[in-house]
């Protein structure tokens, strides 16, 4: 019998990071219903077949990956790394020669976020990074173009294996069993999911938990203050959930409302103009109407992260309290050299 392998390509900023977690997770405590690869993986993801691949044109992770699907109990392995929605049409192709001939289905399996969506959780990556994004909207509006960024991700896959290899599905909770993206993972595998989400490790589930517009918007501000002290940010993140995330869940005790608000970009009317700017050809047309963008987008907030002096009045004395304590906790430990910031 064939064995199925799927390639989960991402795409970036559609839950790879939970999934990856919890497939290594699973996989590490024997409890993983599909194999999940050891070959070409560094930690949770199989980042190191990527990177060899694109930056030597090194094809030995796959040719062991070979090796490992023949050889696995399992009928269906899977892989998991973002990266390989960034492979050339020659570099899918490399990849693709490895796996023709042997008795392997392969099929790529990949998510898509709602453009405008899109370019605001790529917004929140680099400020989380410690990245001053505030002139970052027009290049990353443009850099996606109504859906042309994604069209480049996935041609190449596309006419390597063929459209009826590549399946696409829409990273939107709404389209989701159970509107988790847990339920929604095992799904698309088609099998049973093999524990509830809540059973997981608490450091599992949260793997990569984006940040609330409050923290964002106290970070943005923490990293332009401190930026011309010298003070790197390359372990914002870890800040982030370590520190500023809980500070702002026991604030949010004193202003419930604080909890509810969401980071925006974009008006009403600028995200339907953009999404419906070139649509997304043969990617995802469909998904998107009219209603869905307009529903999503009426109690947005406009993008006081960008420009702190917008913030709504009613979260002014918690994003206060908030940011002086960040900033003073952050110059204690750079002074202090203890690993926060380096």
């Amino acid at each position: 019998m064939s064995k199925r392998l799927i390639l989960h390509i991402g795409v970036h900023k559609t839950g790879t990071s939970a999934i990856q977690s919890w497939m290594e997770y699973l996989a590490r405590e024997g409890r993983c219903p599909v194999h999940y690869a050891r070959a070409g993986r560094d930690g949770s993801a199989h980042h190191r077949l990527v990177q060899e691949l694109q930056m030597f044109g090194d094809l030995s992770a796959a040719v062991d990956m070979r090796r490992e699907v023949l050889a696995s109990e399992s009928d269906l392995v899977v892989v998991s790394a973002e990266g390989m929605s960034k492979l050339n049409r020659a570099e899918v192709e490399d990849l693709f020669s490895v796996f023709r001939g042997a008795d392997i289905d392969l099929e790529v399996l990949a998510w898509l976020r709602r453009p405008d969506q899109y370019v605001e959780a790529v917004f929140s990556q680099l400020v989380k990074s410690g990245k001053d994004a505030r002139d970052a909207r027009k290049p990353m509006m443009n850099r996606v173009g109504g859906g042309e960024l994604f069209s480049d991700m996935l041609q190449p896959w596309q006419d390597v294996l063929g459209e009826d290899l590549v399946r696409i599905l829409p990273y939107d909770r709404k389209r989701w069993r159970e509107g988790s993206l847990w339920a929604a993972w095992w799904q698309a595998l088609g099998v049973d999911a093999p524990c509830a989400e809540s059973e997981m490790p608490r450091s599992i589930r949260e793997a990569n938990v984006s940040p609330s517009a409050m923290t964002l918007a106290v970070v943005a501000e923490l990293t332009r203050r401190l930026k011309d002290r010298q003070v790197a940010v390359r372990q914002m993140w870890l800040f982030i959930l370590n520190v500023v995330n809980p500070i702002q869940e026991r604030l949010a005790n004193q202003w419930p409302d604080v909890a509810a608000i969401r980071f925006s970009m974009f008006t009403p009317g600028e995200r339907l103009a953009f999404i419906q700017n070139g649509g997304l050809r043969r990617t995802g047309d469909s998904w998107w109407n009219e209603d869905d963008v307009l529903g999503s987008a009426s109690d947005c907030n406009l993008s006081w992260v960008l420009d702190p002096g917008g913030i709504p009045e009613v979260y002014r004395l918690c994003y206060e309290e908030l940011l002086v304590f960040a900033v003073s906790l952050a110059e204690r430990c750079h002074a202090a050299n203890a690993g926060v910031f380096y």
